[in-house]
């Protein structure tokens, strides 16, 4: 049931990212709040302290957002959905490693181990810089 209301709540705050234009700042609050209270009940107060800081921010911002709702995914191991959120701050800045990275640990925890390869591949194509000499 904890899970239904925090997949409601997180669909309101998608909702309202995905149209930055005409966010109504007190909406934006309310609802960062509400998946903060849910995530709090949960047992995630770390994440729950994150969405409760988000709530606060002057604006919404869509990469905030989709890192804060793939972690959390992650947590409930809802990998598909953990996956999506990430390939979504990807889309937005391909040069983001931390998404990369989180990207291939939910594919190797899906056990899809070509997928993973394929997204440490990407990150490198993006950053070369990432490699390091032992070749990770």
């Amino acid at each position: 049931m904890m899970m239904q209301y925090l997949e409601d709540a997180l669909s309101s705050c998608e909702a309202l990212v995905a149209a930055p234009d005409t966010v109504d700042v007190a909406e934006w609050m309310t609802a960062c709040q509400t998946v903060g209270g849910i995530l709090s009940g949960m047992g995630f107060i770390e994440e729950s302290y994150s969405w409760q800081t988000m709530a606060l921010a002057a604006e919404p911002s869509a990469v905030n957002f989709y890192l804060a709702t793939g972690r959390v995914y992650g947590y409930c191991q809802e990998w598909e959905k953990a996956a999506y959120f990430c390939e979504q701050i990807i889309e937005r800045q391909p040069g983001d490693a931390e998404a990369y990275c989180r990207l291939a640990k939910i594919y190797h925890e899906m056990g899809d181990y070509k997928a993973e390869s394929e997204t440490i591949h990407a990150l490198l194509s993006q950053r070369p810089d990432m490699a390091s000499a032992d070749g990770h």
